[in-house]
């Protein structure tokens, strides 16, 4: 039956339950189409203060690998904070499956296999990015990775999920697509992590720098799935492409990280050492490169997302630790913890502004950004003690999800905590276009039982973007997200995810998905 939709709702929190996934990879490029009747990185807050930055196929090194059949449910505490204090605000785990569920999952090499991104076309049609091992079977079509390492693979589905076509590619490591976006005229973009030997994107062959080192990938191709262009960046360490946005000129943002050197273009960017650093870069249409952003500091720092917003400017999210400059501001939050930052650029890559997402003793990290007419949203984990906005607020677990709104000018505006004994984090967020712009969802992950709903699995539910007040929540199914999420709204309500799905697979509105392995699915959120 269908269920009316939550009035007063705006931002949708996700929180995952994930087992622990291994490893894969593969050589040359394999291309199919369908027949004619036929999507951050892990960024991780780890235990020693430090975040682990490499996106894994595994979970994190602190979490128990449980059957969530197995778990025990334990109370979430949910609390929204705003400056005039903390109010407590229950997560109703009661509201049930939502209807308008379909389920795609591309499986055959579980647990490896994950979808981390997603991206819609004018048409409806939508476009799938994320990892695959072994012979992975995409919805009546096979590709086979060449080893026992991930390849990388984008896939391209109608807006019910029937298979347009799928590609994939890597080299003799481990390979990862992370983000994806389309532009005006239907050409798919693609960013993530390749290693290993020569790499045939499609016909064009691009040779990462080292042996093993791994190298951020940009990838263009048409809407049905013809190779337009393709370039690999790094400098003999382990580098990667997280995050991917499109402007309204078609303008191409992808963010990350890098160690060592990275080259793009005629701009080399010297991170000083074996640490990471953050990169922005942008390209035209073509794969030319228009400008680059380095984003160098003391300690740490990852650029784990970015949007573009009304004004075309890129609103950008991670962590940095120590001393950090933006290209026009520094901000300093000493060396023994790290903070998530906001930081926004115009469309020609001058500095506009940036502030941190927390106060210590604690640390936090920024793992996804959404933006409205006003706002800036900002999800991902905390630890410890941290300040997010109206005074101290200590993790239940290991780590909490936090979400924070803020002013275009980076006033604090209310902040919303979610955890449990275990590990949660919020990892992705989109905006529903239902009635206002105003609208959003989030993502998010836990690690163990917890979640406060029925069984260990995924918590959707609704946050005002007023106030940050819950509205609702629901636990439609299990799910192992690894190394991250893709969400995004086809129309007002129409709710689209790509993940990677545990062993029990999602069930929701009486449909399920057929077990583990890369997970495309819609959701209606309104009658």
């Amino acid at each position: 039956m269908d269920l009316p939709r939550a009035t007063g709702v705006a931002l949708l929190l996700v929180v995952v339950t994930a087992s622990g996934c291994g490893d894969a990879g593969g050589d040359d490029a394999r291309t199919a189409d369908a027949s004619p009747d036929s999507e951050a990185m892990d960024s991780r807050v780890a235990d020693s203060d430090i975040p682990d930055t490499r996106p894994a196929d595994v979970g994190p090194p602190d979490s128990a690998i449980m059957d969530s059949a197995a778990m025990d449910s334990a109370a979430m505490d949910s609390t929204v904070e705003d400056s005039a204090g903390m109010d407590s605000a229950a997560v109703d785990a009661d509201a049930g499956p939502l209807p308008g569920f379909w389920f795609v999952t591309y499986a055959g090499g579980w647990p490896r296999n994950g979808a981390f991104d997603i991206a819609e076309d004018s048409s409806g049609n939508l476009f799938v990015v994320g990892a695959f091992s072994a012979t992975t079977d995409f919805d009546g079509t096979s590709l086979v990775a060449s080893g026992d390492e991930l390849d990388a693979f984008v896939a391209s589905t109608d807006g019910l999920g029937a298979l347009r076509w799928v590609r994939g590619f890597g080299g003799t490591e481990r390979d990862h697509a992370q983000a994806v976006a389309v532009d005006s005229a239907g050409n798919v973009y693609v960013t993530g992590y390749v290693a290993g030997g020569p790499v045939d994107f499609g016909g064009i062959t691009r040779t990462p720098t080292g042996p093993r080192a791994e190298d951020v990938f940009v990838a263009s191709y048409t809407n049905t799935g013809t190779l337009r262009w393709a370039e690999v960046f790094g400098g003999g360490t382990d580098d990667a492409g997280l995050a991917l946005a499109v402007d309204a000129s078609d303008n191409i943002y992808v963010g990350g990280r890098f160690k060592g050197s990275i080259t793009f273009g005629a701009t080399t960017l010297d991170a000083g050492g074996t640490i990471d650093d953050g990169f922005i870069v942008s390209f035209d249409t073509s794969g030319v490169v228009r400008w680059v952003v380095h984003h160098d500091g003391s300690g740490t720092n990852v650029v784990s997302d970015l949007v573009v917003d009304a004004s075309g400017r890129v609103v950008t999210t991670g962590y940095f630790s120590g001393a950090m400059s933006f290209g026009g501001a520094d901000l300093d939050v000493g060396s023994s913890r790290f903070s998530g930052f906001v930081a926004r650029y115009g469309a020609a890559g001058a500095y506009d502004t940036a502030w941190p997402t927390c106060g210590g003793p604690g640390s936090c990290e920024g793992t996804a950004v959404a933006v409205d007419a006003t706002s800036v949203y900002i999800t991902g984990p905390y630890r410890d003690t941290v300040d997010l906005g109206s005074g101290p607020v200590t993790a239940v677990g290991l780590r909490d999800a936090y979400v924070r709104a803020f002013d275009a000018d980076g006033t604090s505006r209310w902040s919303w905590v979610v955890g449990s004994t275990s590990l949660d984090e919020g990892v992705a967020l989109a905006m529903d276009p239902a009635g206002t712009l105003t609208y959003a969802i989030i993502a998010g992950r836990l690690v163990a039982a917890g979640s406060g709903v029925t069984g260990a699995g995924v918590l959707l539910g609704g946050l005002d973007p007023a106030t940050g007040s819950v509205g609702w929540s629901l636990n439609p199914g299990t799910s192992s997200v690894g190394s991250g999420m893709g969400m995004l709204f086809a129309g007002p309500g129409e709710l689209r995810v790509a993940s990677r799905a545990s062993s029990a697979g999602w069930t929701a509105g009486g449909v399920s998905s057929a077990g583990g392995g890369a997970l495309l699915g819609a959701m209606r959120l309104s009658p």
